[in-house]
């Protein structure tokens, strides 16, 4: 009996069967859902939960506790607290000018006069500022002399006048300097022979 038809069956047999597609079981069969309509599902809880697709039929149904514990945490973040500065009281200047002669620094009294006057504004004000002045005659350097013996004569006036007042006197003299009138004439020198005296007052 000859063996070659055998050969030819089995031959036949395996041909068949490379021809045929692979059969998966049940257990290795992955379905997907259909297109359009899948969305990712969290599956399982904890440190052991995964993501899966799932069609929007078999998804679970999220509930507001699911939504909120599904969102991405957010820290507070403590902001600093800033207070507004309080409003700073605005300062009101009370000015005094004095004259004083050609050449002197000697205070007049009719200047002694209207310093005294001037004295309840004195004691009130935080900060008084004097400033000497001259004319523009004579030499700069003994301009700025005669500007700051005047300046002094005026503030040692205000401290007998005052003795003991909590306030600052600040001394601004300088010659030749400042004017508020024309040189050219006797009445425009006078008047910048003279001392500015500026009272500052809070509120």
């Amino acid at each position: 009996m000859s063996r070659q038809p055998l050969v030819i069956g089995v031959a036949a047999a395996l041909a068949a069967a490379c021809a045929q597609p692979p059969v998966r079981t049940a257990a290795h069969e992955v379905k997907r859902p259909p297109l359009g309509v899948s969305r990712l599902t969290q599956v399982g809880f904890g440190r052991d939960a995964a993501f899966a697709l799932c069609a929007q039929s078999a998804c679970p149904t999220r509930t507001p506790k699911t939504l909120v514990s599904s969102a991405p945490s957010i820290r507070p973040v403590a902001l600093p607290v800033t207070h507004p500065e309080p409003p700073q009281p605005k300062e009101h200047v009370e000015r005094l000018t004095v004259s004083f002669a050609v050449a002197g620094s000697s205070l007049s009294a009719l200047e002694k006069k209207r310093i005294r006057d001037f004295l309840p504004v004195a004691r009130q004000a935080a900060r008084i500022v004097i400033s000497g002045r001259t004319d523009s005659t004579g030499e700069e350097q003994a301009n700025d002399r005669l500007a700051l013996s005047r300046a002094i004569a005026t503030r040692n006036f205000l401290r007998q006048q005052i003795p003991g007042v909590d306030n600052v006197i600040v001394i601004d003299a300088k010659g030749s300097c400042c004017f508020v009138a024309d040189n050219a004439t006797p009445d425009g020198r006078a008047r910048n022979r003279r001392v500015d005296v500026a009272f500052a007052l809070q509120g």
